[in-house]
């Protein structure tokens, strides 16, 4: 099997049989194989340590992630329970606030361990920019220049 990345992003592969897949669908497909959403995590713990060791930012801190997390996790679940009985869902405005509000890392597990939310692309591209405002927000909050480190 062979694939080829084109400069558009966008890749073509190339079977034994001659077969070549859709390219939109497998670009997708590609990128939700991807390890990104574990990475997030690591890359999360990666700036929190550096917050810590660089601007003396209190453990509790980070800690806020960790309750946040497991509701989040557990909302996903019940949503995923919910479409499988065809019941009543949580809406998406809902888990997107969740995962911006410090449990995105509870969705993100939540997505592939269930697998709920993680094939619906317009989901997922809101989902990770509330991701990297999250990220940003705590980048900001915790770092020096912030107002309210300065109180």
């Amino acid at each position: 099997m062979e694939a080829e990345i084109c400069l558009s992003g966008k890749f073509t592969l190339f079977t034994g049989n001659g077969c070549v897949a859709s390219r939109r669908t497998l670009s997708w497909r590609f990128f939700t194989l991807l390890p990104m959403p574990y990475l997030s995590i690591l890359l999360f713990g990666a700036v929190f340590a550096g917050a810590v060791l660089a601007w003396h930012v209190p453990l509790w801190a980070g800690a806020l992630y960790l309750p946040a997390s497991v509701v989040c996790f557990v909302v996903y679940a019940r949503d995923k329970a919910a479409a499988r009985a065809a019941q009543r869902r949580t809406p998406e405005r809902t888990l997107l606030l969740l995962g911006l509000l410090c449990g995105w890392p509870g969705a993100v597990l939540a997505q592939q361990w269930l697998r709920h939310k993680s094939s619906k692309r317009p989901f997922q591209m809101a989902f990770w920019a509330t991701v990297l405002c999250n990220m940003a927000a705590f980048v900001y909050l915790v770092s020096p220049l912030s107002f309210v480190r300065m109180l």
